[in-house]
């Protein structure tokens, strides 16, 4: 990840950074699942100052957390994409929350926003927060910014950027739950193949 950019001390943010509420013990529903992830987010930030990319499962038995070993190139973030629908599947999931740190970036007033830069190298370039959830019902993407102080230190999360009805594409958009709940024999196909491809231990 590429060093976090440094706010002007003088400037008074524009954003209201607060520490989300500590959710429910026992998830039960997408929200609840937003709501841990947000949780997560903000605690890990707070303790070091980052935190890995994690997928909150609301599975038939209860809430299952998985983290990656490494999130270095395209090939591994395409192995955590299939491990999350495979984890799904094993655990006839309702609700999947994926939260990870990310780059987003803005085009300059006036200006179209060029496509073809990495976020990570825009000069307009701002780190977030993003949580990606889905379930049966329903769909939800969040982006919320993460405020630092002058030395660069973390401060909090800001307000949500995703505008309303907005869209999302790519190898972490909504696409993880199975169209119909898994039966038995699938849920236990999809755990030996989590096992077979080194996904899981």
């Amino acid at each position: 990840m590429s060093p976090a950019p440094q706010p002007d001390p003088r400037r008074k943010p524009d954003l209201s950074p607060s520490t989300p509420p500590l959710p429910s013990s026992r998830p039960q529903s997408l929200d609840d699942l937003l709501a841990h992830g947000e949780f997560f987010a903000d605690f890990q930030l707070r303790q070091d100052g980052r935190f890995p990319v994690t997928c909150f499962l609301l599975g038939n038995k209860g809430t299952v957390i998985f983290q990656p070993d490494t999130m270095k190139d395209d090939d591994a973030k395409d192995r955590l994409a299939l491990a999350v629908k495979l984890l799904c599947v094993a655990h006839a999931a309702t609700a999947v929350v994926m939260v990870m740190e990310a780059w987003a970036s803005s085009a300059v007033p006036g200006e179209k926003l060029d496509l073809k830069e990495a976020p990570s190298e825009s000069f307009n370039r701002r780190e977030i927060v993003m949580l990606v959830g889905e379930s049966r019902e329903r769909t939800i993407q969040k982006c919320l910014p993460i405020v630092r102080d002058g030395r660069g230190g973390y401060f909090g999360l800001g307000d949500d950027l995703v505008p309303p009805n907005a869209s999302m594409e790519g190898r972490f958009a909504p696409q993880f739950l199975p169209p119909l709940p898994p039966s038995p024999k699938q849920q236990k196909w999809a755990m030996k193949k989590l096992r077979e491809e080194g996904l899981i231990r």
